[in-house]
């Protein structure tokens, strides 16, 4: 990499973190180019009238000058910077580090948003279309429409919360033994090659041999491996931090639900709260947090019916948060998935030596260990592959 491709790898990776953090704060917190251009530049305070023309400006002087596919490349990468560095290069990132602890946790997230993902999409997609629209648009109807399926989208997510807390896993249905028995009748040697002793065997004899023993040698040492770092994990503190982090995950959803609901409500009646000045958003993050723990702030106080409604509606999801979730997540859940735990460690090692019992006794080795002394004599293809993670440390 030369010096120049350097700079423009770092000047485009400030560019997307300030882009996303802007976004962020602007979206989420409050108006940060008017809260800046208002206090050290309020002369200039037009800019903000002709913002979408300047950055188009901005854009056009930029296809002026660069090509076109470092544009688009660049767009693409700012764009889907989010996605590039919590989907690819996070995840690369433990996987170089083995931190195999962590990604069972991670996995244990993308699990759950697979076995129901076209729901989790719908639920996504309903959530921050209904957010953005609040945050965008003053139509009472719109925004009351809005504040209702967040709302709902909340008692659903509370109520799917519980049940999978008290629900056993799908892994329990998860059936190894029969994908050893289809393993085991698919590699077995031909009569011909099993009779014969090994030293016997021409070169095309100890290719067939080669390929019909690496499949059962690689699974039998990925079946260990998982046992050895399953068994690790749950002798860790990651369950207990996994429950921690699905627990502020849903405390930071019902505060966002909120916010966004009382927001609407400010919206359709700005009579319903009592405000010494124009609220920003945040300023109704910090209200139904203060709600959380049953206090009451001066900057916003909720002064009719509605607002009430929605303030007592909030302790009641905080009561729920605090009591009902937490014993779920910490007691009932805790213990269920230990007891998963257990059966899948205890599964993956009963399967481990079965797999080895076959591997004995059909391919005439004394251990798993021999097995792999012989592909490497043979320089197996697999083996090639095996060699390679057993020297990452990534097998047992």
């Amino acid at each position: 990499m030369t010096v120049s491709q350097g700079a423009n790898n770092i000047l485009r990776e400030l560019l997307a973190i300030g882009i996303w953090v802007y976004l962020f704060v602007k979206i989420f917190i409050f108006d940060i180019d008017v809260y800046f251009l208002q206090n050290f530049f309020p002369e200039a305070r037009w800019v903000l009238q002709l913002k979408f023309f300047i950055f188009l400006g901005c854009f056009a002087l930029i296809l002026l000058f660069v090509k076109n596919k470092t544009v688009w490349r660049w767009a693409a990468y700012l764009a889907f910077y989010p996605i590039i560095t919590l989907g690819w290069r996070f995840p690369l990132l433990l996987v170089r580090q083995q931190r195999w602890i962590l990604i069972f946790s991670i996995l244990g997230f993308v699990a759950s948003f697979v076995n129901s993902f076209r729901k989790n999409v719908v639920l996504s997609a309903l959530v921050l279309i209904s957010a953005l629209l609040i945050a965008t648009v003053n139509i009472p109807i719109v925004l009351g429409v809005c504040a209702i399926i967040l709302f709902a989208a909340l008692i659903y997510i509370y109520f799917r919360t519980i049940y999978s807390a008290l629900k056993s896993s799908d892994f329990s249905k998860v059936n190894l033994a029969q994908v050893r028995r289809d393993l085991v009748a698919k590699y077995r040697l031909d009569e011909e090659i099993r009779t014969l002793p090994r030293s016997s065997l021409n070169d095309e004899q100890k290719k067939l041999w080669a390929k019909k023993v690496e499949v059962p040698v690689l699974l039998n040492r990925a079946y260990l491996y998982a046992a050895k770092k399953f068994r690790e994990y749950q002798r860790s503190p990651a369950p207990f931090a996994l429950a921690t982090i699905s627990f502020l995950c849903l405390f930071l959803l019902t505060l966002l639900v909120f916010s966004f609901v009382n927001l609407s409500i400010y919206k359709i009646d700005q009579t319903a709260f009592d405000v010494p000045s124009p609220p920003f958003f945040f300023t109704f993050v910090w209200y139904s947090f203060n709600a959380f723990v049953n206090n009451f702030v001066r900057e916003i106080v909720p002064i009719a019916p509605l607002s009430w409604a929605a303030w007592m509606t909030n302790c009641v999801f905080s009561f729920l948060l605090l009591s009902v979730i937490i014993s779920l997540y910490f007691s009932v859940s805790s213990k269920r998935k230990a007891q998963e735990l257990d059966y899948a460690i205890k599964l993956f090692e009963a399967e481990g030596r079965e797999l080895e019992v076959f591997i004995r006794s059909e391919y005439s080795v004394a251990s798993v260990e021999e097995a792999q002394a012989e592909l490497e004599k043979i320089e197996a293809s697999l083996f090639k592959l095996l060699l390679w993670i057993a020297n990452k440390g990534w097998l047992a």
